[in-house]
């Protein structure tokens, strides 16, 4: 194998002058297209199949492609007509072997062609392959003529090969951005199978034109041969063979891979539907059962044997198997008040047992055939439940009406003796006729403070039982907080006199500002804020009240006293009902309602209340509430 090229000393016009049959011209470019859309294809194969069978789709591939550029050459060659004087066989071994570079060029680029940064060496690879290929079977000709090439043509050949195959790497890359599936026919790839035909026939054609043929005297040397037309139909059969088993072969295992994927999606339906704890039943539009899983058969007591192909109203009692044949009947009627919504009914075991369900049905479409989808949840222990909690609520209701009525009776009762003790011991207090005598006036001083305290007892538990059983009744105004601060101050005097308490108020940030409250609740709780303060100061200790406008939203308003404090492990107990927080057995009169009270009474009227305490140094109690409106 060896290669002759043109020199200075070069005759042209003794050269011998052929012809193209344009026909087998066409069809060396047909060949080369076709073999190339076969190997195009198969790479989607190769990226969809598994790693144990992409190295053979591989070879396949890289054979295909190869026979393709081998076949366009030699069909290139007998479009080539030249005198008859000339005759032309092949050397089998070198025609044979030039098959190979065309093979491994292909190889390559198909293991490599789905990145886009080996696209020009690809390229590369692929023109050197269809060049050296091209060449190596030129050198199998064996004819009574002689062979020398242009050297600039001869190099211009491999530039156009490597042009056209990047043209065409390119163009299948986008076809593979686009193509998402394995398709046989898929015309995407119509157009970078034709560039690479493209790429394959110029470059044979730029060599053809590159090579003249010189007459020689020399007979050809006596050697095994092949003639021209034997070659081609051996060429064509080969080629046709290989690229139609190839398309056949992506075929046949795509359909099985396809059946395989099929079936495990097919298995991982059936374990995923039999694992679920509710039921679900797929119907067709005839109301025929189709799918009946594990949890339908713990729900319903059936076997799926016994049911698949049966109509659903075996699972309904008698009076919902009329609504449901309806429902069958006229579905498209019934369809926006029956479907894709929780409803609840009653259903029929195997047994005859009766029993509450919850259903949702959806639509399904599938083979242009339409059917209904339903999940089915047993919901005897939800209705259990909800019976369980009315009954508990109808008889905390009893309870609640029961203990009103006796605190009620109760406070009446007590409130008229109450009353009475304390009016008669006001009354001997201020008798001008018969003063007491000053042991007589402790005493009767004693009667009234106590009289008064148990009386304040009551109405507290009173108000206590009438705002957890949600009776209570407000009288939402408008009320200026600053007058409402200032009225409980004065109500509070006395308290400050008795212990020689110092009061300091601020309430200048929160002047005009209105809020929305019952305006006697409201003053309840100040009054208990700050009688707190009074009970629990250290002797002539500090009460501040001050008021902070929070962004033009909410009103803060904070009371301290300087006190003992709260410990910090109890601050989150202050607002419990009867917890003092240790002061049970003191001499502060208290009954630890008034905290909580109020804490109900502030967020009843959209408000909030909390504390913050350091020991040994005080209090602080505030009250957060939304700002009305702000008057000039």
């Amino acid at each position: 194998m060896h290669f002759n090229f043109l020199n200075n000393s070069s005759i042209l016009e003794n050269s011998i002058q052929g012809s193209y049959d344009p026909a087998l011209v066409s069809l060396s470019l047909l060949v080369a297209s076709i073999a190339s859309y076969s190997a195009f294809i198969l790479t989607r194969k190769i990226d969809l199949d598994n790693r144990k069978n992409q190295l053979n789709w591989l070879i396949f591939g890289a054979i295909t492609q190869g026979m393709g550029i081998w076949a366009m050459h030699f069909i290139g060659i007998l479009a080539f007509n030249l005198p008859i004087t000339i005759t032309v066989s092949y050397n089998p071994w070198i025609t044979a072997i030039s098959i190979i570079p065309a093979i491994l060029a292909s190889f390559i680029v198909l293991l490599t062609s789905r990145k886009q940064s080996n696209i020009l060496i690809n390229s590369i690879f692929m023109g050197l392959g269809i060049s050296t290929m091209h060449y190596t079977g030129m050198s199998g000709m064996i004819m009574n003529a002689n062979m020398l090439y242009d050297p600039g043509l001869f190099i211009l050949s491999i530039i156009v090969a490597t042009l056209l195959a990047y043209i065409a790497l390119t163009l299948k890359l986008w076809a593979d951005a686009k193509s998402t599936k394995l398709i046989l026919f898929d015309n995407r790839f119509i157009l970078p199978s034709i560039a690479m035909g493209f790429a394959i026939a110029a470059t044979h054609y730029t060599a053809m034109f590159a090579t003249y043929y010189f007459p020689s005297n020399n007979p050809p040397i006596n050697e095994t041969t092949i003639s021209g037309n034997i070659l081609a139909w051996i060429i064509g059969a080969t080629t046709a063979t290989i690229a139609i088993s190839l398309l056949v072969a992506i075929k046949i295992s795509h359909h099985f891979d396809t059946l395989k994927i099929n079936k495990e999606h097919e298995a991982r339906l059936n374990s995923l539907i039999d694992n679920v704890s509710e039921a679900i039943i797929s119907i067709d539009q005839n109301g025929l059962i189709e799918i009946f899983n594990y949890g339908a058969e713990k729900i319903f007591g059936y076997r799926r044997n016994e049911v698949i192909g049966a109509s659903t109203s075996i699972l309904l009692t008698p009076d919902e198997k009329s609504h449901h044949d309806q429902y069958i009947q006229q579905s498209a009627l019934h369809a926006p008040r029956i479907l894709n919504k929780n409803r609840d009914l009653y259903g029929q075991k195997k047994d005859g047992t009766i029993f509450p369900l919850e259903i949702n049905i959806s639509p399904i479409k599938y083979y242009n055939k339409k059917g209904f989808v339903a999940v089915i949840r047993d919901i005897s222990e939800r209705k259990h439940a909800e019976k369980e909690l009315i009954k508990a609520k109808e008889k905390a209701e009893l309870s609640s009406k029961a203990k009103m009525e006796f605190i009620s009776h109760m406070s009446h009762e007590l409130r008229t003796p109450l009353n009475s003790i304390i009016g008669f011991s006001q009354i001997m207090l201020l008798d001008e006729k018969e003063p007491p005598s000053e042991w007589q006036k402790n005493n009767l001083n004693i009667i009234e403070t106590a009289g008064n305290h148990l009386l304040n007892l009551i109405n507290n538990i009173l108000d206590l039982s009438t705002i957890e059983s949600g009776h209570i009744k407000l009288d939402i105004i408008s009320v200026n907080i600053s007058e409402l601060v200032n009225e409980c101050i004065s109500l509070i005097k006395p308290d400050l006199e008795k212990n020689n308490l110092t009061l300091e108020e601020t309430m200048n940030e929160c002047s005009g500002i209105i809020v929305r409250a019952d305006k006697l609740r409201l003053t309840q709780v100040f009054l208990n804020l700050l009688s707190n303060a009074c009970k629990y100061n250290k002797p002539e200790g500090l009460i501040t009240i001050n008021c902070e406008n929070i962004n033009n939203n909410a009103i803060r308003i904070n009371i301290s006293d300087t006190g003992k404090g709260i410990s910090l492990d109890k601050i989150n107990e202050l607002f419990e009902p009867f917890n003092r927080l240790g002061h049970e057995g003191g001499n502060i009169e208290g009954s630890g309602i008034g905290l909580s009270i109020s804490m109900q009474l502030i967020e009843l009227m959209n408000g909030f209340i909390g504390a913050e305490s350091i020991p040994d140094s005080g209090a602080t109690l505030w009250i957060e509430m939304p700002i009305y409106k702000i008057e000039n």
